[in-house]
């Protein structure tokens, strides 16, 4: 396993650990964000509780495919 990490620590740059830090903390961030924001505006009946989770799942993915696209144009393209 030595020459194996070896080889992948000398291959990758500082940018793509930059990459991989935000790819896995920023799109988490903003899903429960997301997530937190829908559930908050939910009123006093329990039937609004299934319609605010399918509108934060929806919103969480559209939301995560954006930012990843984002992170990565920056991050590559900088």
């Amino acid at each position: 396993p030595a020459p194996f990490f070896r080889t992948v620590f000398e291959t990758l740059q500082g940018i793509d650990f930059l990459s991989l830090a935000l790819l896995t903390t920023v799109p988490g961030l903003v899903m429960g964000a997301l997530c937190c924001h829908e559930g908050l505006r939910v009123g006093g009946a329990s039937t609004e509780v299934p319609q605010a989770v399918s509108r934060a799942i929806l919103r969480s993915i559209g939301a995560t495919v954006i930012v990843t696209a984002l992170v990565v144009i920056f991050t590559y393209n900088a």
